[in-house]
């Protein structure tokens, strides 16, 4: 789904979307730091904000997600508020975020999956779906593949005068069901095709800094833009 990404973040973007904390420091007159270390996809990884690291420590949020399965890594940022943990087997990082609240030592847990942020849309939680590399995948194989993730209230491929524009948005019933969907990897009738959080058209000025490092198309049937995750099209 997504491949690995070389790129910069933009000020105020980390390598998986907005950082408070380095918009913080931007209004306080100092220059927020960039991140350089190249990140790639991982399957089963999510985001897990509401972790402070002065209350709860790597063992502490390892031993909480256990319940819902293996967990392969786990890492909890110093100062930064937030954390990482990836579970072996992806379906358990979905039943995690199928359980809507977590408290872990009285901190509300917020988790979603972790996109870096090349391959971002919009960080904010969304019902609605990007899907590019569609090259002549149907409306009807969106609804066969993506209707195992949740109930389906809509879902397209783009075209124009009959023609597909490479690129298409599923629209859940649920935000969750997203979550889930950028959580693996997808090939659709052998063809491997790109997920985004789709970018609500009032929110576009924000995409266009989050897109930056200059997103570039590639391949055939790829998005022609780095804001063709917006929508509508």
């Amino acid at each position: 789904m997504y491949g690995q990404g070389m790129y910069g973040a933009p000020p105020l973007y980390g390598v998986y979307g907005y950082d408070p904390r380095a918009a913080a420091e931007a209004a306080r007159g100092r220059p927020p730091e960039r991140e350089t270390t190249p990140v790639k996809f991982t399957e089963g990884k999510l985001f897990i904000g509401g972790v402070e690291a002065q209350l709860i420590s790597k063992d502490d949020l390892v031993q909480y997600c256990s319940k819902w399965g293996e967990v392969a890594d786990a890492v909890v940022m110093d100062r930064k508020g937030y954390g990482f943990v990836t579970f072996a087997d992806p379906k358990d990082a979905m039943k995690f975020l199928e359980t809507r609240v977590h408290e872990l030592k009285g901190r509300r847990l917020d988790a979603k999956a972790a996109v870096p942020k090349a391959h971002l849309g919009t960080a904010k939680l969304t019902k609605k779906m990007f899907v590019g590399g569609t090259g002549d995948l149907t409306d009807e194989d969106f609804k066969e593949h993506f209707s195992q993730y949740g109930d389906i209230e809509d879902a397209a491929v783009v075209r124009r005068e009959g023609m597909s524009r490479g690129f298409g948005f599923v629209t859940f019933a649920d935000e969750i069901s997203v979550e889930k969907c950028l959580l693996v990897n997808h090939f659709i009738k052998g063809r491997k095709v790109e997920l985004k959080r789709a970018v609500p058209k009032e929110d576009l000025g924000a995409a266009a800094v989050a897109a930056a490092g200059g997103l570039q198309a590639v391949g055939p049937g790829a998005m022609a833009a780095p804001l063709a995750a917006a929508y509508p099209p």
